[in-house]
């Protein structure tokens, strides 16, 4: 079977000649728990060239019907992890608007477009998108992440109260 194939591939390393497969695979059958899985998978090789992302991105932009959006979420914040790492914040950050804030993963978009943000140095920008989204900014995991950005914009004060509400 061709997804056996294609997992042999990916196995062996050939990542690059997996995701042309997957994405003939995707073609033909995306609601397949096994294609989805194995793009998962794949997303999370960090063997993946540039042809490879550029998958990728073309997955996330066409949004394959049927293959779901929490799938196309997850995929899409794995490459924006990966992109950032490599320092390409312009590419992460415009995957990350591509996938909105809509949907099952919405929390950790936010998170995810917010780092990046403040690792671009556009702190005002990401405490903003932060203070956009009270419900979501009010949960512990956004602590963290809006002290710094407080810190980075000599905002001592609000930092304080922030770590003093969470205590």
């Amino acid at each position: 079977e061709l997804l056996d194939a294609v997992i042999r591939l990916q196995h062996s390393g050939r990542v690059e000649a997996a995701a042309v497969v997957y994405k003939t695979l995707c073609d033909r059958n995306p609601r397949n728990e096994g294609i989805r899985s194995g793009i998962l998978n794949l997303i999370q090789a960090r063997l993946l060239q540039e042809p490879g992302t550029a998958f990728f991105e073309r997955l996330l932009a066409e949004e394959y019907p049927g293959l779901g959006r929490a799938i196309v979420q997850t995929a899409g914040l794995r490459l924006a992890a990966i992109l950032d790492e490599d320092g390409k914040y312009e590419r992460s950050l415009a995957i990350l608007e591509r996938l909105g804030r809509e949907g099952p993963l919405n929390k950790a978009l936010l998170l995810r477009h917010v780092q990046a943000l403040s690792k671009m140095g556009r702190h005002q920008e990401a405490l903003s998108e932060l203070e956009a989204s009270p419900l979501l900014a009010a949960s512990a995991d956004f602590t963290a992440p809006m002290v710094e950005l407080y810190l980075g914009l000599g905002r001592e004060q609000d930092a304080v109260a922030l770590l003093e509400r969470d205590i």
